[in-house]
């Protein structure tokens, strides 16, 4: 009996150090990191089964053009408020950590395949190829499997994004029948992790993110960063994920925005059940990003550079000049400066804002929309059709739409990398338009973004190392526009703030030192 005491302990401890690279909380360094044994592990768990269940089909939750409707808040709302009095849980009611740490860990090892196989490969060109294979799957839409979010359910070295990405190893090694070796190799390890995750699914589906002894706490570090804790009651250390105090606060301010808005329900952000659902939310979103930017981006910043914002100062330059309200095309809860957004994980995202994924959106009443797209070619060549398509027939109509867009300049060709040469026919197609009223180009340098993974970095803002391009499309001209004062306008509220930035941490940082003295 005594050593049976002793292997359930170890069995319900030891998955915590093969997870906990992504924190630094490794006590046994020689032990391996695979997550095949990890999941095993959480499978060994009591009330947890191997094997997945049929029947209820996970409920997505997609937005429309309009607000969060009232009725799923709602809805949502009266399943929590059951579930934290002592009900029965709603399946689907909250995302599953398991599952979205179990993602993460599964996109990092492809990545760090990737780039370990090829020398001088960067992680962008694997954010690419996951990006524009997962835009060609959702594009298709042919299968009723049920597919992942992040991950390719059939990736293949014959598809475009695949190709591609084969293009871009050529470059830095040379050797195309090696290239293609690692392409089939990436692409099978890549199927096997989708079956992997989406066979677990249902079961993730069903289970309950907190159960007694679980733990979601905060810890302040500093003035501007605190640690999210998640543990359970047999692990020896909790998973820490970093977020900044702002954009903590931020994610909190809309989540009771959307719950405690139009609804008989309300939610209590003093109440420890809410509170600690709201940070399962946030967990979710960080992970779900993460994998989306390589799988380790918690980890050491790696990734998530292709998801940069525009400045908030952009946004009222373009609602000064139109006098109507915007929308942004592609954003997160992170990010998101205006009131409507669309975003890549709706199922997550609702519940901060997200009316949908902007290539679901049809907008047929018209309006005013800023787009400013992952620098990925696959998907931004879906953009462009896409925008082409809605201004089509909005123009037949006789609606009124408009589309800022923003994109890396790509008319130069001729010494440009294997992205750059490929999201061509995207800013041709814009550019060459009937609808565009409007190219300015930024030159490298001279403007900048706010960085991708802001809620992650002690920086905000970038410099820009390319030429980027303004493109203005509209079904029906705005004559009223002074488009030279617009023009102006931009180029100031695009400028880089970079430097400013890094000025003024040293002044404060030499301020701190002075007054500690």
């Amino acid at each position: 009996m005594p050593k049976s005491k002793k292997r359930r302990k170890l069995d319900g401890t030891h998955h915590l150090s093969l997870l906990s690279n992504l924190t630094g909380f490794d006590d046994h360094p020689q032990r391996s990191n695979s997550l095949d044994e990890c999941l095993r592990s959480f499978n060994r768990q009591p009330g947890r089964s191997a094997k997945p269940s049929k029947g209820e089909i996970p409920v997505k939750y997609y937005g429309n053009q309009n607000l969060q409707d009232s009725s799923r808040v709602e809805a949502w709302n009266r399943s929590f408020l059951s579930w934290v009095s002592g009900m029965n849980y709603t399946p689907g009611l909250l995302p599953n950590i398991d599952e979205e740490i179990a993602r993460n860990f599964k996109v990092k090892e492809l990545s760090s395949f990737l780039l370990q196989s090829c020398d001088n490969l960067r992680m962008p060109a694997f954010e690419r190829w996951l990006l524009d294979s997962k835009a060609e799957e959702m594009l298709e839409k042919t299968t009723t499997v049920q597919t992942d979010p992040v991950v390719p359910l059939s990736a293949s070295p014959q598809s475009e994004a695949s190709q591609r990405l084969l293009d871009e190893i050529y470059q830095v090694m040379k050797d195309k029948t090696k290239g293609e070796k690692i392409m089939s190799e990436l692409c099978r390890r890549t199927n096997m992790v989708c079956q992997e995750l989406t066979s677990c699914s249902d079961r993730y589906y069903r289970q309950s993110p907190l159960n007694k002894g679980d733990r979601v706490e905060i810890e302040n570090h500093d003035s501007d960063t605190i640690s999210i804790l998640y543990s359970r009651k047999k692990w020896k250390k909790p998973f820490c994920f970093k977020i900044n105090k702002e954009h903590h606060a931020k994610l909190q301010s809309q989540f009771f925005e959307i719950h405690n808005g139009e609804t008989t329900t309300v939610l209590d952000s003093g109440n420890q059940q809410v509170f600690r659902s709201f940070n399962i939310l946030v967990l979710s979103l960080l992970l779900r990003y993460s994998a989306l930017s390589g799988g380790q981006l918690l980890q050491d910043l790696r990734g998530g550079g292709m998801q940069g914002a525009i400045h908030n100062e952009v946004f009222g330059v373009l609602e000064a000049a139109f006098r109507r309200p915007w929308l942004e095309g592609f954003a997160s809860p992170f990010n998101a400066c205006l009131q409507q957004y669309c975003s890549a994980f709706p199922d997550i995202e609702w519940h901060f804002g997200s009316i949908g994924n902007f290539m679901d959106c049809s907008l047929p009443q018209g309006g005013c929309c800023e787009v400013n797209p992952p620098f990925s070619p696959g998907l931004m060549n879906q953009m462009s059709i896409h925008l082409i398509k809605l201004l089509t027939v909005a123009s037949q109509k006789g609606v009124s739409l408009t589309f800022a867009v923003v994109v890396p300049t790509a008319n130069n060709l001729q010494k440009s990398a294997v992205a750059k040469q490929s999201a061509s026919a995207s800013f041709t197609q814009m550019t060459s338009s009937n609808f565009c009223t409007q190219h300015l180009i930024l030159p490298a340098r001279q403007h900048g973004y706010i960085e991708g993974s802001q809620h992650l970095r002690p920086t905000r803002f970038k410099e820009s190392t390319y030429d980027t391009s303004f493109i203005l499309l509209e079904s029906i001209h705005d004559t009223s526009i002074d488009m030279k004062k617009l023009e102006i306008n931009l180029q100031k509220s695009f400028a880089s703030r970079h430097r400013d930035e890094i000025t003024q941490r040293k002044n404060r940082s030499e301020k701190q030192i002075m007054n500690n003295n």
